[in-house]
């Protein structure tokens, strides 16, 4: 035959495809075809903090068998956003269930500022889902103790801290 058509559907993730052509002489040709289909758009489960302070650590767990791509976006517009990619292989755990991943960044600019958090979640078909946008407090600076004052008496200790921390 000269052509041939055929529709035919393929599973979720790496599809490997072997063509072998043979002509009336018996001579062979062989094609390879390789290809991913992801169908399945990501899902992000959860993020951290979820409110209150933040000193910089911040997590995601999210389920997609085909990440490609994950960035964390943090800062106000007093400040400027700044956007932080995570190596999804190296700073992230997969399991069955899904994948969790942790990252650390600086935020001593944003001290005693409020800003906003977020992350971008690429798979391999640039489908692209945003967690919920959170707003937070940075606390980077750690408490002032002025005075320390203590003595014992017997087998109790008193002591009198004065301490300075906004938070």
């Amino acid at each position: 035959c000269r052509n041939h058509i055929s529709t035919r559907s393929f599973k979720e993730g790496l599809n490997r495809l072997l063509f072998r052509v043979v002509d009336e002489s018996n001579n062979e040709a062989i094609y390879n075809r390789s290809f991913y289909v992801d169908s399945k758009i990501p899902k992000i489960s959860s993020t951290e903090p979820k409110d209150g302070f933040s000193s910089g650590l911040f997590k995601i767990a999210f389920i997609e068998d085909n990440p490609k791509e994950l960035i964390l976006k943090y800062g106000n517009s007093q400040t400027g956003v700044r956007n932080k990619s995570l190596n999804i292989s190296s700073s992230c755990l997969s399991t069955a269930k899904d994948t969790t991943c942790q990252t650390q960044v600086d935020l001593s600019n944003y001290d005693e500022q409020q800003i906003q958090y977020w992350f971008e979640l690429k798979d391999i078909a640039n489908n692209l889902v945003l967690s919920p946008q959170k707003t937070l407090m940075v606390d980077y600076s750690a408490p002032n103790v002025q005075s320390f004052d203590g003595y014992a008496n017997g087998k109790f200790g008193y002591f009198t801290l004065l301490i300075e921390e906004e938070n």
